[in-house]
């Protein structure tokens, strides 16, 4: 198993390689050539931002973040384990917004 995308002419990274705007071009172009005469293009218009800045823009626009999850394993809530819910507790941390899916730990219990 390849842990990145050099076998479609991406650089490795530290971050996913599906998060970057070189991966949605190269999608697009073998979606484009698949797919003929019909194709499908992805777009992401919020892939340059930082997590926190997209919350920021979630809060702005009242998005309910009560129905969201960043988790990598499949689940109603996050595991408050994996790397994607760091980087969701990272981000809210950033943005100064509580997280809603985030349960407080009592203190002195």
């Amino acid at each position: 198993k390849r842990d990145d995308a050099t076998h479609i002419g991406l650089a490795p990274v530290e971050t996913r390689p599906d998060l970057r705007r070189e991966f949605l071009h190269a999608f697009n172009i073998v979606s484009e050539t698949l797919l003929r005469p019909r194709s499908l293009k992805l777009e992401a218009p919020l892939v340059e931002l930082e997590l926190h800045e997209v919350l920021l823009l979630a809060r702005r626009f009242q998005v309910p973040l009560e129905h969201t999850c960043s988790c990598d394993k499949p689940a109603t809530h996050p595991c408050n384990q994996c790397d994607a819910c760091g980087a969701r507790a990272r981000a809210f941390a950033q943005a100064g917004l509580a997280d809603p899916l985030r349960v407080p730990t009592s203190v002195g219990a």
